[in-house]
């Protein structure tokens, strides 16, 4: 070899400068970067997005709770924890008026996404921790409670925080409260 460049097999002399980078090397540096920096900030959108979906997701299980009373013609009752909610299908197999949980439908549960929590929120001693529609689609009012707006608090406690307020009203109506 000789300074400032190679010979190669043929005895050809190739001149090329070998220190720095080249322009692949710099396109694929910037490729892996770009990526990176893309991923983390899909991971911090996630944190809002895990409570607008659990929020949303438990409307939606609401109205269907409700659209089954109706078109079925039996009860179904949605009730929660702080971590996970449950559709239940009920029937009164007796025709007593006293509606129980059908053996023979298995429940449905969805768990929350970690770090996301619900619980009614409201004053006074006993909150409901659950919601039943009729055949008519209106919410069956528990024997030791009057009939009110049932509100449901669904937050983010790990930064970033938030919350949802959902709104159950006696008629059957579900809507994010305002």
């Amino acid at each position: 070899m000789t300074a400032g460049g190679r010979v190669c097999a043929l005895g050809i002399r190739r001149v090329r400068d070998e220190s720095g980078t080249s322009i692949l090397e710099i396109v694929v540096t910037l490729g892996v970067v770009i990526l990176v920096v893309g991923l983390s900030a899909l991971s911090l959108n996630r944190t809002f997005a895990d409570l607008g979906t659990a929020s949303q997701g438990f409307i939606n299980d609401l109205r269907q709770a409700r659209l089954y009373a109706v078109t079925r013609g039996v009860h179904y009752r949605l009730s929660w924890t702080s971590t996970a909610y449950t559709l239940i299908r009920l029937q009164d197999s007796d025709q007593d008026g006293d509606w129980d949980v059908d053996g023979q439908v298995d429940p449905q549960t969805v768990n929350l996404p970690l770090g996301v929590s619900m619980a009614t929120v409201g004053e006074g001693g006993a909150l409901p921790q659950a919601v039943e529609f009729d055949t008519r689609g209106m919410v069956v009012p528990d024997l030791d409670q009057t009939l009110g707006v049932v509100r449901v608090a669904i937050s983010k406690t790990e930064r970033p925080s938030g919350t949802v307020q959902v709104e159950i009203w006696p008629s059957g109506q579900v809507n994010p409260a305002s």
